[in-house]
């Protein structure tokens, strides 16, 4: 990607006004989306500067803070690489080629795949998932959301190998063992989230997590949250108790996930209002159903939408994580570690 002449030119615009933001933020920002819409041409890239422009037009809201928190709190370089590869890699290039391969191949390609690991299938079976991941940039997927169980720094190299896609990396049971996550997360993991550009820490929205918020800010990292939900706690985020709780760390993105066996209706819901607080722009974190808010990309670039993820042991799966009432059967031809990605796709998403 860096031989096309085009990224470099955005690539060397965008450096530029990054470096403006340290001095001014608001301004800066403003001018980047400017920029973005006038080199945007795909239709979630025209949706989405459109509306970020549109936001930026009142002084006073709150995501003028959530600017100001990502300058300061995460290294230039590393909002550049992680900007230029879900903005360009993945929205504008890959975009492209998706719909191309659509075509070719009749199915159906999504712009993101969820992929769940621990640790004893990844070392069993970690040149399938970097051939999953090669096969998924050729056909134009650079975006990747990963569930790992644990934090294990193997994964990590995998991720070093694919400079051109992006990692939302969400972590798992932290604290399962009872013992502290400062402790779990050893300094060789942190060592190694630190050399890479193209990832995004997902950590769980709890306050005994507020030392490793802390850890993640003075070493410059791009994070996030997540917070599950189910028909238990859903209060908790119709009435903005969890983003109001989220606000006080500053994570880029609030990310509401399913249980598994979610209701579908809950699921609406929680989507329903992560775009009206997004919207009414009622908070500095922006709030993200995982589900129904990649399915709206989805659908924007080809003009369907099909979340597609696999289990930890490689099998074709609901985006939970669970291979039960699906349309699709958990056979060979439809696991990772058996099959190729393309073969996958062909067979069960079909035009």
């Amino acid at each position: 990607m860096k031989n096309d002449i085009f990224y470099t030119l955005i690539e060397t615009v965008v450096a530029n006004k990054l470096k403006d933001m340290k001095k001014y933020p608001g301004r800066a920002a403003r001018n980047l989306i400017d920029l973005g819409l006038l080199f945007s041409n795909g239709n979630f890239q025209n949706a989405f500067f459109s509306s970020a422009q549109t936001m930026l037009q009142n002084e006073d809201s709150p995501y003028y803070k959530l600017i100001d928190n990502v300058v300061n709190n995460v290294d230039n370089q590393r909002l550049l690489t992680f900007g230029m590869n879900l903005g360009y890699n993945s929205f504008k290039y890959g975009s492209k080629v998706i719909r191309k391969n659509e075509k070719k191949l009749n199915c159906f390609i999504p712009w993101e795949i969820t992929i769940h690991i621990d640790d004893f299938s990844f070392k069993n079976n970690n040149q399938r998932y970097d051939k999953l991941i090669s096969d998924g940039e050729k056909l134009g997927i650079y975006s990747w959301v990963i569930f790992l169980d644990k934090p294990f720094s193997d994964f990590l190299e995998l991720a070093k190998k694919h400079p051109d896609s992006v990692f939302f990396i969400i972590l798992e049971n932290l604290d399962e063992n009872k013992q502290t996550i400062q402790n779990e997360i050893d300094e060789k993991f942190w060592d190694c989230v630190e050399e890479l550009e193209n990832i995004m820490l997902i950590i769980e929205l709890d306050k005994k997590n507020r030392h490793v918020y802390k850890k993640i800010k003075r070493r410059k990292l791009l994070y996030s949250v997540y917070y599950y939900y189910s028909q238990k706690n859903i209060d908790l985020i119709l009435d903005g108790s969890i983003l109001r709780f989220a606000e006080q760390f500053d994570p880029f993105f609030t990310i509401f996930i399913s249980e598994p066996y979610c209701n579908d209706n809950l699921r609406k819901m929680v989507y329903k209002v992560s775009e009206q607080t997004r919207s009414e722009q009622r908070y500095s974190t922006i709030a993200w159903e995982l589900f129904y808010n990649n399915a709206y990309i989805d659908k924007i670039i080809s003009s369907k939408s099909q979340l597609i993820s696999f289990d930890h042991s490689g099998n074709l799966c609901s985006v939970d994580g669970n291979v039960n009432n699906l349309d699709f059967n958990s056979s060979k031809e439809n696991n990772i570690f058996y099959s190729d990605l393309n073969s996958i796709l062909k067979s069960n998403f079909k035009y």
